[in-house]
C-alpha cells in the first residue's frame, strides 16, 4: 500500500501530464473508455468500407488519425488511474480525520 505523500506525489506528476480540460468531465472515466473505444472502432470501420460516404483519409491522414486515437486511449488511462488514485487518497484521509 502507497503511503499518503506517494500518493499526492503520484497525482501531482499525473495532474501535469493531462490538459486542464481533462478536469471538466463529468462521472467516472471508466466507464466512459468502452464507449469512446467502441464509437473509435466503428469509424475506423467505416473508414475502410468503400460505401463511406465521406472523402476518405489519405495516408499519412490515417496515420494522424490513428495516433491521435492511441494519444487519447493513453489520457483516458491516466484519467482513470488519477480518479482511483484520489479515491484512495480520500478514503486515506478520511481515516486519519
Amino acid at each position: 500500500m502507497k503511503t499518503k505523500n506517494q500518493l499526492q506525489n503520484e497525482i501531482a506528476e499525473i495532474s501535469k501530464i493531462i490538459i486542464i480540460r481533462t478536469d471538466e468531465f463529468s462521472g467516472n472515466i471508466e466507464e466512459f473508455e468502452p464507449f469512446i473505444n467502441n464509437a473509435i472502432e466503428r469509424e475506423l470501420f467505416a473508414l475502410t468500407q468503400n460505401d463511406y460516404n465521406c472523402r476518405k483519409p489519405n495516408r499519412e491522414e490515417f496515420g494522424n488519425i490513428y495516433f491521435n486515437i492511441e494519444l487519447l486511449k493513453g489520457m483516458l488511462d491516466l484519467m482513470a488511474k488519477k480518479q482511483m488514485l484520489e479515491y484512495e487518497l480520500e478514503k486515506q484521509t478520511a481515516v486519519l480525520n
